[in-house]
């Protein structure tokens, strides 16, 4: 196994357990919210849309969706470095 392979593989791995934190994350926040009468009062408009309901939701909430937008960022910088990485070692090596 090269390093290559394992750089990707673990860069995978990242990817995958940061977009399980952030779904778990999300999930959390908004069961929290739910419970929250302010959050309530959108009425369905809360589940269409969900970018405007943001700024409703409970302090209690606010942790937890922090945690889902850095497992986000996590997941996006994990994506870009397998894209890279993939790049750099599927080119082709100068002969010698």
């Amino acid at each position: 196994m090269t390093l290559g392979a394992i750089g990707l593989g673990l860069a995978a791995l990242v990817a995958a357990t940061a977009w399980l934190v952030a779904l778990v994350s999300f999930v959390r926040a908004w069961l929290i919210a739910e419970r929250h009468p302010p959050f309530q009062a959108l009425g369905p408009s809360r589940y269409f849309n969900w970018m405007g309901a943001l700024p409703s939701m409970p302090p209690e909430a606010r942790p937890h969706l922090g945690r889902a937008f850095r497992a986000f960022v996590c997941f996006f910088a994990a994506v870009i470095a397998v894209a890279v990485a993939g790049i750099v070692f599927a080119a082709p090596k100068p002969a010698l």
